[in-house]
């Protein structure tokens, strides 16, 4: 079970998506206003060079920092990790067997 304090990382979505995708919104104005006002600055190519490399890790990384912020860093999955890993280490922190002779009982 979840426990309640764990939603907070819905609220903080945002600013994960806005820190990670502002690059390309950046590089998106300084071409129009380039483009439109015909104003050409000495750093433009430098800064949008710099800027590209960061938008391109941005993108890529929004999916992978989505996925282990709502799948990887849940409670019960790093619980569940944490049993795989101690099992396989020959630690079983539960004190049960793995396999018992109890029938499984499925839930639909």
């Amino acid at each position: 079970m979840e426990r309640p304090n764990e939603d907070i990382r819905f609220l903080f979505l945002w600013l994960l998506e806005l820190s990670l995708r502002i690059s390309g919104t950046i590089r998106f104005i300084m071409g129009t206003l380039r483009r439109q006002t015909g104003y050409d600055s000495v750093y433009y190519d430098k800064v949008d060079i710099v800027l590209l490399h960061i938008q391109s890790f941005g993108d890529s990384a929004q999916a992978l920092c989505s996925c282990m912020l709502f799948c990887i860093l849940r409670s019960n999955t790093l619980h569940f990790v944490k049993g795989v890993i101690n099992r396989l280490r020959g630690k079983n922190e539960e004190g049960t067997p793995l396999l018992n002779d109890q029938v499984a009982t499925y839930i639909f």
